[in-house]
């Protein structure tokens, strides 16, 4: 984030001094995912170190690790968090689902003089705060352009109007903050101009991870070992146990391929509403220590199990999995479908 170098310069008199220090900051909101991912706190800790100083950011996030851990299983620590947060309320509007959900930040984003938020719908308070738009408040969108984990001839007439109404909601933005170059791309081919669309490239820490991977790279033989897997071929699958993930077909896939290599073992991390039914269907339809299910982990315990293993599968929708796959020096199985996130551009002959 670049200041420009007329910020750095001095002021020459006492006027101009006492003119600075009345100016109040910029305040910019930032409201995205729901939450904060464990994978997304880097990017908020360098935004913090990096932005100009006549600007302040904060990140909205419910502190209740019961409500956050509704939209992400992997726990973190807000008390570690080196960025300021705005600590709202998260409430689930539908018995069954964790994602129709309105937050208590209404108000407060009137305050702000820029508010990003993601791209969602069912966060009514993304969407709701529009409102404030027409109070004169800059906004940002910060996510992906269009519904893409079911195809468009799929989609039912619901989820088409559903689309309709968020292409429309997006276009009232100042600017557009697009995951990859691709959808900066799609989103010029369809009309915004590009002066007002910015790839910010999505990721992870890949560097806390490639580091994690050289630490630990000479200890791989003792964590096979430690893990039961010596002279096995552990296949590892990490990510979100839902719908459009695709995991009975890895099960499915997996059993085939056991049948012609006795000696392979799968690995699966991640959390989910799948994964008691993995953990069952492992149990029927595998030798036991053939299926090792290890629910959401904390960065440490899924560097171990990565280093462990020696490919890295993925069977339906391709997000920024390929990136922890890379800092592991694994290689990556993916299949090529029409519901994948934007990140699938990462899979590249390159990569």
């Amino acid at each position: 984030m670049a200041i420009g170098l007329g910020a750095l310069a001095l002021p020459q008199n006492r006027e101009k001094v006492g003119s600075l220090k009345s100016m109040k900051p910029k305040q910019v909101l930032i409201a995205h995912q729901n939450s904060i991912p464990h994978y997304r706190v880097r990017f908020y800790e360098l935004l913090e170190e990096r932005r100009p100083r006549d600007w302040e950011f904060r990140v909205v996030f419910d502190t209740c690790p019961k409500r956050y851990q509704r939209f992400f299983k992997v726990p973190i620590t807000p008390s570690q968090f080196k960025f300021p947060i705005l600590d709202v309320r998260s409430f689930f509007l539908h018995p069954q689902r964790d994602d129709v959900v309105w937050q208590t930040f209404f108000l407060a984003a009137r305050q702000a003089d820029l508010l990003i938020t993601d791209t969602y719908l069912k966060n009514l308070t993304y969407p709701a705060t529009l409102m404030w738009k027409g109070f004169g408040q800059k906004r940002i969108f910060w996510g992906i352009s269009r519904h893409r984990s079911i195809p468009k001839e799929e989609q039912s007439p619901p989820k088409r109007l559903l689309e309709w109404i968020k292409q429309r909601m997006i276009r009232c933005a100042d600017l557009f903050f697009a995951y990859t170059p691709g959808e900066k791309e799609w989103l010029i081919a369809h009309g915004w101009p590009e002066d007002r669309v910015i790839s910010l490239n999505n990721t992870i820490d890949t560097l806390a991870l490639r580091r994690d991977y050289l630490a630990l790279k000479d200890k791989r033989g003792a964590v096979r070992s430690e893990l039961g897997v010596s002279d096995r071929h552990v296949l590892i699958y990490v990510g979100r146990l839902i719908q459009g993930k695709r995991v009975e077909f890895l099960l499915d896939s997996f059993r085939r391929w056991q049948a012609v290599d006795p000696m392979a073992t799968l690995f699966v991390s991640g959390g989910g509403d799948f994964g008691n039914k993995l953990e069952s269907l492992a149990k029927e339809a595998f030798p036991e220590g053939t299926v090792h299910y290890f629910g959401a982990l904390p960065d440490a315990e899924l560097s171990r199990i990565l280093l462990a293993s020696d490919v890295y599968v993925i069977p339906g929708r391709v997000g920024l999995a390929p990136l922890t796959a890379m800092c592991f020096d694994l290689p990556v199985v993916a299949f090529d479908l029409p519901i994948h996130s934007p990140e699938v551009e990462y899979l590249t002959p390159e990569n």
